[in-house]
């Protein structure tokens, strides 16, 4: 495998990225339309003492848009450039070239690493510059609870450790399903609407579209959204914001780790996990998945 090789495909698929309008838009647009309506939904729900329900849900909330910005990047702006190329003369010639599939779909994975990280950055300097005054709040007043006794969530190396893990997750992921949705399609038509099927359930149920403490009080919602691969390395980016600590990398159980006790959206009726899993369990459950895609992509790839 050639890194060189990828590194010019890379700079190829950044030229059409750039000039398509859907490709910035769904890295930085269409994550900011989401942000400014979510974050105005949660601000003016705000009373003038909010309720520790509310300060979770507002980071929950934020933590979920910087997740569906990723998402925006990896399952449908870079598949659709893909597929642009897939339809062009440009992809004819390649494949005669002796570039390897897998420099090839290593070029996407670079570009959509670098756009994705810029993407959440936007996301994060435009949440706070919009509701700076919410999120300190929340920062300020998050606890959970020991038996009856409410204590002020902190945050140690291994929370900042962890949420970094979380979002590398979310990168290598949302590729891996991005790349699998433009594998075996050769058009942009076919290919936008296989990832519009993937990509808005997806997003919806796995607490990037709606709060995950709003979908854990549907029996039914929650039982879907673990069908859904992208509720996993959520979980991860929601455990590390609300649980402090070392996030995922803490002694705890997950079925045990206790938010605020009217709206945890881990410890639930429905939970599918067993009693004694770790939390740090999150990891090889989103490298599998990412796995799984990435096996199917190679297997299905065609020029």
């Amino acid at each position: 495998m050639s890194l060189h090789k990828s590194w010019l495909i890379t700079k190829l698929f950044f030229e059409s990225w750039r000039r398509n309008f859907q490709g910035p838009f769904f890295a930085f647009g269409f994550p900011l339309m989401i942000l400014l309506i979510m974050g105005e939904i949660q601000r003016v729900q705000w009373g003038p003492t909010p309720t520790p329900n509310q300060y979770e849900t507002f980071l929950t909330t934020i933590m979920g848009i910087v997740g569906l910005s990723a998402a925006s990047v990896t399952i449908t702006s870079m598949p659709m450039n893909l597929l642009g190329f897939k339809e062009s003369i440009i992809i004819k010639r390649i494949a005669i070239t002796p570039i390897r599939k897998i420099d090839f779909i290593l070029a996407p994975v670079i570009l959509g690493f670098l756009i994705t990280v810029a993407s959440a950055i936007w996301i994060i300097a435009l949440s706070l510059a919009f509701f700076n005054y919410q999120i300190i709040e929340s920062f300020k007043h998050l606890e959970h609870f020991k038996g009856t006794t409410a204590i002020p969530v902190t945050y140690g190396a291994g929370a900042i450790f962890s949420m970094l893990t979380g979002f590398l997750l979310v990168i290598i992921v949302g590729m891996s399903i991005g790349l699998f949705c433009a594998s075996f399609t050769k058009t942009q038509q076919s290919g936008i609407g296989i990832c519009m099927m993937i990509y808005f359930p997806s997003i919806l149920l796995s607490g990037a579209g709606l709060p995950m403490p709003l979908i854990t009080k549907s029996p039914i919602l929650n039982v879907v959204s673990y069908f859904m691969p992208t509720r996993y390395f959520l979980e991860i980016l929601n455990i590390s914001i609300l649980y402090g600590g070392d996030g995922i990398f803490t002694n705890a159980h997950i079925n045990d780790i206790t938010y605020v006790p009217s709206s945890n959206p881990f410890v639930t009726a429905g939970s599918i996990y067993p009693d004694n899993m770790p939390a740090w369990a999150l990891i090889p459950i989103n490298v599998g998945i990412a796995a799984l895609f990435m096996g199917l992509t190679y297997k299905l790839w065609k020029w």
